[in-house]
């Protein structure tokens, strides 16, 4: 009992920076990749580096909304960024499924861009093909069932045809990961911060998993298959 009580008392301990700056620790054991509920309304910052391994924004650590994932032994504190937010209206993602193959609309309330976080069905869910964007909405066809969120923040609005375009100033690059390995495409960070503007591959491409971007080194990388145009926000 008095060991059990002891063992509390270092874990409480531990914890305990972390708690008191509302930070959330998110751990990499063995290198491996790992997802960290933070409940953060906007995009995380690391604050405090806790392992060895270099802990890089799009390569070892990143986040979509409500979560934050680390991979290469990569172990930090990160906090809410102050300022920004979520765009979406009544919630932060939303599940929408084609049933039986059928084309399928979901209201998402969503004011700015829309992505795919989570693909939950065998059928491939590719933008454009078997999802896509309406004014406030998304649309799936051909057997996709995934969860889509809005993106952060950003500047930019509407156009005829009830799209979201962001700015950007029109800058994109086409980035392809060949025979299912990583490859690093030179990216112009004077433009903005890079987002999916359409998918071009078969396999899905999920920020943080099949492409991401190194501020560090410049460069936006895509790996598992993923091709596709990226844009700048």
């Amino acid at each position: 009992m008095r060991r059990l009580l002891w063992t509390f008392s270092v874990v409480l301990l531990w914890m305990t920076p972390a708690l008191a700056s509302a930070g959330v620790v998110c751990e990499s054991r063995e290198g491996g990749y790992r997802e960290c509920y933070s409940g953060f309304r906007g995009p995380p910052v690391l604050v405090r580096q806790l392992s060895d391994s270099s802990c890089v924004e799009g390569r070892s650590w990143g986040h979509r909304p409500g979560a934050i994932w680390v991979s290469r032994g990569c172990r930090a504190v990160f906090e809410e960024r102050g300022g920004g937010g979520w765009t979406g209206g009544t919630g932060d993602s939303i599940v929408c499924e084609s049933r039986d193959g059928r084309y399928n609309e979901c209201r998402t309330g969503f004011r700015g861009a829309v992505e795919l976080v989570e693909q939950y069905s065998s059928s491939q869910c590719v933008e454009g093909r078997s999802w896509g964007r309406t004014r406030g909405g998304v649309w799936v066809d051909r057997g996709c069932r995934a969860r889509f969120a809005s993106y952060y923040g950003g500047d930019g609005g509407y156009d005829g045809g009830g799209y979201w375009q962001p700015s950007g100033g029109g800058y994109t690059i086409e980035c392809e990961s060949r025979d299912n390995r990583q490859r690093s495409c030179s990216w112009d960070w004077n433009a903005g911060t890079p987002y999916l503007v359409d998918q071009l591959s078969s396999s899905p491409c999920v920020r943080g998993r099949s492409w991401g971007y190194d501020r560090g080194r410049g460069v936006l990388w895509v790996d598992q298959g993923c091709r596709a145009v990226f844009g700048a926000r």
